[in-house]
């Protein structure tokens, strides 16, 4: 087997897409419960995008900050929906039922 190669995706160097975070209650609740961007939000307010840890987490953790945390996580879901639901169909028709 060895060196091998196989084909290998690194989000980090194909994913060119950052979202800025402009909500401070987004960019809390994220900072609390998406660790492996943590250290990142620190420094700058953006996150790779999409984001699956985002997506997994984000939508349960808001419901504590309250009724504006919610409007705004849930327009951001909306403007991700808008913008990459016809990407997720092609996806799920590609594949074999």
């Amino acid at each position: 087997m060895g060196d091998s190669a196989r084909p290998c995706f690194d989000h980090n160097t194909l994913s060119k897409i950052k979202l800025d975070i402009q909500s401070p209650l987004v960019l809390d609740i994220l900072g609390k419960r998406v660790k492996e961007e943590r250290a990142a939000l620190m420094t700058k307010a953006s996150v790779i995008w999409p984001n699956d840890s985002v997506f997994r987490y984000i939508k349960e953790a808001v419901i504590e900050k309250g009724k504006l945390a919610i409007k705004h996580v849930n327009k951001l879901l909306d403007m991700t929906q808008d913008d990459y639901e016809s990407k997720i169909n092609d996806i799920e028709n590609m594949s074999p039922k």
